[in-house]
């Protein structure tokens, strides 16, 4: 304890001992704080200060109802104290008490309106409370009324951001930048937008701001290291980045249980494989569309397999209750959980193998593959490059994506599985409400449409000008983008201008951004006859979509699997032809398509069928061959374990 003895606390006045509490608070010292501010709240019971300190201390502490306790002493004995108000409305907050955190924040901000923290503590719980309109105009009132706070323009872009309003959210967090240049969370903010946007050079620009002032922020370093994927660069230095940050990671820890007798039950056929997979994407997201009926293979009765996931989203949603209630399945959300309490909650299921779903995106949790979560761990399925920990064995792929060859297999930290009974490292399950294939469009348009419907951070500047070159091959041919981001007019103009400096004729140009709901999403494929391919980061769920909605995909075969998932999706769906293995033979392939109508209206009007035959969404076999794959593993780890 800081400042006056145990002894000798009865010898002081109360504002001594506050003054004294609130110097251990400041030190960390939390017993010693509320020792210290309890005496002093016992010897002036009407010091509201004092009773608002020990409540700060004992949320600290966790003690709630204590802390809720002095909170409401001190707003009672002083009804004008801002802080007091606002520190409890954060408190009712995290109790998820939203009603009465809003009233809270009320008072705060009707007692003192320069109070900005209130002001922006409001608009969350507004949000919370699911009134938008009410959040936002909180916050662009506080903006208005303090143009100068750094954190108000902050919470603003990331309000906006959310709202898809990128661009918007970008101007807020300049002006903040203005303000405070050194704000590390309004660069990596300012990079987020960029990056969504398709600016990524200027993203990475404001990420690598954001990291010379918190070289250690381990959100931001993933980020920066999920943007390398979009650019098309030196392959062995991205290689380099994600490795460094693998070094720079906790050692892998010994196991108790990982020994040869632990898995002999399990090759023999008397214990099932205990197998967990990580993710923060199990409810409505990509990856969960790829997954969830993997999983329902898994979880099925009599199955190799005993199922445990590990959701690290903060909200469940209905396609993650379809993986929560699958037969079996053994759900453990870990979302609010530090790494500590999560790594020993994972190990308590002694897990066989781990598998990280994530990659450097967001919700990751690979400092726990680290330090070692099970004996066998792998990565798949949600990023396209190495996680750069040599803890994680493998990386399940195919040869498509990863053929094998000495200088590929160096850019990974891990092991490559190759997935070659099936041929690909995964399968599509199409959804059942997509609507019908539609006739070709080119028939009645007396014109071809080529579109892409990828994310505008995968339309890179070498992407533009191989499609300038499409539309220069086919004359009075059109091409359709259609991307999230493309709802705000500045996006368009920019956009458009780059599609000019890369050659591209705007005239021939059409910009549209999302439909809601994934059927209006599907039903715009009914505008295109040929999708094209970005490069160098393929498309996935987007290729997936256009082949199912009878729409065949132009991919560029590149040199890394992020440049090559297309090529394993279309050698899955049996479309080799539709692969290019240069510039060249991609627009002559485009070029050639366009001339045979007849042709491209059989292939419209039967793909479906042929890919409802075919491996691509053969999603039993691919869950089999996972499986296989799995028991792979463990043999070869056992192998290991015995030289």
């Amino acid at each position: 304890m800081l400042g006056i003895p145990r002894s000798s606390l009865g010898e002081h006045p109360a504002s001594e001992l506050l003054a004294a509490g609130l110097d251990a608070y400041r030190n960390q010292d939390l017993q010693g704080a509320c020792h210290l501010l309890e005496r002093a709240s016992a010897l002036e019971p009407g010091n509201s200060a004092a009773h608002k300190a020990l409540a700060d201390a004992l949320c600290d502490l966790g003690r709630w109802e204590a802390a809720d306790v002095r909170y409401r002493s001190a707003v009672e004995l002083d009804p004008r104290f801002a802080r007091a108000w606002n520190n409890w409305g954060l408190l009712r907050l995290d109790l998820n008490d939203v009603s009465q955190a809003i009233a809270a924040f009320e008072s705060a901000v009707a007692t003192d309106p320069d109070l900005v923290p209130a002001q922006l503590n409001l608009a969350t719980a507004l949000e919370r409370a699911g009134r938008m309109q009410a959040a936002l105009d909180r916050l662009n009132a506080t903006v208005a009324t303090h143009p100068e706070s750094a954190l108000a323009r902050n919470n603003l872009g990331a309000f906006l951001y959310a709202m898809g309003r990128r661009e918007e959210a970008a101007r807020h967090y300049r002006a903040g930048l203005d303000q405070d240049p050194l704000s590390a969370r309004l660069w990596h903010n300012l990079g987020l937008a960029l990056r969504d946007q398709g600016r990524i050079e200027q993203a990475m620009h404001a990420l690598d701001q954001a990291l010379a002032i918190t070289p250690d922020d381990a959100v931001l370093t993933s980020d920066r290291l999920l943007l390398l994927n979009y650019r098309d660069g030196n392959e062995a230095q991205v290689s380099a980045a994600h490795k460094a940050w693998g070094l720079s990671q906790p050692r892998r820890e010994p196991l108790p249980w990982d020994r040869p007798e632990t898995f002999r039950p399990v090759l023999d056929g008397r214990r099932r494989l205990r197998v967990g997979y990580v993710s923060a994407d199990f409810g409505l997201h990509v990856v969960s569309f790829f997954l969830q009926p993997i999983l329902a293979v898994h979880a099925r009765a009599g199955g190799p397999i005993e199922l445990f996931c590990y959701f690290n989203g903060a909200a469940e949603d209905e396609q993650s209750d379809l993986i929560r209630n699958l037969p079996g399945v053994h759900w453990r959300a870990i979302h609010a959980l530090d790494d500590a309490t999560a790594l020993a909650r994972m190990r308590s299921d002694r897990l066989d193998v781990a598998i990280d779903l994530s990659g450097h995106t967001t919700g990751h949790r690979l400092p726990l593959f680290a330090k070692g979560i099970a004996p066998i761990q792998a990565t798949w399925l949600g990023y396209p490059n190495t996680t750069g920990l040599e803890a994680i064995d493998w990386r399940i792929t195919d040869t498509w994506a990863d053929p094998p060859n000495e200088s590929n297999d160096r850019l990974y930290a891990e092991r490559l599985f190759r997935m070659d009974r099936t041929g690909a490292f995964l399968a599509y399950g199409p959804r059942p409400e997509a609507p019908p294939v539609s006739p070709l469009p080119a028939l009645g348009n007396g014109f071809v449409t080529f579109g892409s419907f990828n994310n505008l951070s995968k339309c890179s500047d070498p992407a533009l000008a191989l499609w300038a070159r499409v539309l220069d091959a086919v004359p009075r041919a059109r091409l359709l983008v259609k991307a999230r981001s493309l709802d705000e007019p500045e996006t368009c103009a920019w956009f458009r201008r780059r599609f000019r400096a890369a050659g591209g004729d705007i005239a021939r140009l059409d910009l549209e951004s999302h439909q809601p709901g994934y059927v209006g999403h599907l039903a715009r494929y009914a505008a295109v006859d040929i999708a094209l391919d970005s490069q160098p980061y393929c498309g996935t769920t987007t290729t997936c979509e256009a082949l199912w909605m009878g729409v065949p995909v132009i991919t560029l075969s590149g040199t890394t699997h992020r440049s090559r998932v297309g090529t394993t999706l279309l050698n899955a769906a049996g479309l080799p032809e539709w692969i290019a293995s240069d510039t060249e033979e991609f627009v002559s392939i485009a070029a050639e398509a366009a001339a045979n109508l007849e042709d491209l209206r059989a292939l419209r009007a039967g793909l479906r069928h042929r890919l409802s035959t075919g491996p691509l969404i053969d999603v039993a076999r691919s869950a089999l061959d996972m499986e296989a794959a799995l028991r792979m593993m463990v043999v070869r780890h056992c192998e290991a374990g015995n030289r």
